[in-house]
């Protein structure tokens, strides 16, 4: 098995000298994958280099000129190594809004800094802890078929669509979530859910 450790850093920069809220952060990822790849993709506008913690060359460029989206604004990064060793892969981008990394096997994900992020779908991986809470500007989120055995979403006030099933979760607090329109938390260890005042459900 092959455990890759991913930082992603992304700043968003809009005029003049970024301030705390505008530096959009993903950080210190690792995945664990059999078959030698690493796999993901991103929504986000400017520049970006890529480490990718094996000793090759820095991957410098720019979205929508040197890497083309699929014409549904996702880019999507993939590289393969030649042995199985642990690696960490370092991304900085001029602002990362969106982050697909499903099926990666990944055992520790850090988006804890990234407030811009508001789409994420870790999900069919083995993370068992994520700290989501400063995700404020979250909407869709996706993390089914982990090991989590707690998450708290209590802050996400702007989400929408949560799946968090397939879990070993034992407490689920969406009261706060007054925008959320799907929830999907089956299979999972809760034995109450109170959903009385999510209206939109």
């Amino acid at each position: 098995m092959v455990a890759v450790a991913i930082c992603l850093i992304g700043m968003a920069i809009f005029s003049g000298c970024a301030t705390d809220e505008e530096v959009n952060v993903i950080k210190q990822m690792s995945v664990t994958t059999a078959n030698n790849v690493v796999k993901f993709q991103l929504r986000g506008t400017g520049t970006f280099s890529i480490d990718w913690g094996d000793g090759s060359s820095i991957e410098t460029g720019k979205l929508g000129v040197d890497i083309k989206d699929d014409g549904e604004g996702w880019y999507e990064f993939s590289y393969s190594y030649s042995n199985k060793t642990v690696r960490t892969i370092s991304i900085t981008g001029d602002y990362i809004y969106a982050l697909e990394i499903p099926k990666m096997q990944l055992v520790k994900l850090d988006v804890s800094n990234n407030s811009a992020l508001s789409y994420l779908n870790c999900s069919e991986n083995q993370l068992t802890v994520l700290n989501i809470g400063r995700l404020t500007n979250l909407d869709y989120f996706r993390c089914g078929y982990n090991q989590l055995t707690s998450l708290d979403v209590s802050q996400l006030t702007n989400l929408t669509y949560l799946w968090c099933g397939f879990n070993q979760i034992t407490s689920l607090n969406v009261q706060g979530l007054t925008k959320l329109d799907m929830l999907s938390c089956e299979h999972n260890s809760l034995s109450t859910l109170d959903i009385g005042h999510l209206t939109n459900l």
